[in-house]
């Protein structure tokens, strides 16, 4: 959606669609990570506090915070924000678009 090609490297702003009963497993991120839920539910755990977020619920996790992802029978699709946007290039690049 946003990425270096229309704002910079500042930011970039994309959607993810979370398949169902995954697991992340922990990980860090480099840059501030933010989650708006679109549909579905995503357990978002950061630092071992775990927060249900629904359709309309935010998630927030920054370095050097551990995260973690789940999702249950519906999987999540989000809209991510990454601050630098770097951080969302390189996530983007282990993920194969939907057709």
């Amino acid at each position: 959606m946003l990425d270096e090609s229309n704002v910079g490297s500042e930011v970039t702003l994309g959607e993810i669609t979370f398949p169902p009963n995954q697991d992340s497993g922990d990980h860090q991120h480099g840059a501030i990570e933010i989650f708006y839920i679109v549909s579905g539910e995503l357990e978002h755990v950061v630092n071992g506090q775990s927060q249900l977020l629904k359709p309309g619920m935010a998630g927030y996790v920054k370095p050097p915070d551990k995260v973690r992802h789940k999702t249950g029978p519906a999987g999540a699709k989000a809209v991510v924000v990454w601050v630098p946007g770097e951080e969302g290039k390189r996530v983007a690049s282990r993920w194969k678009r939907e057709p």
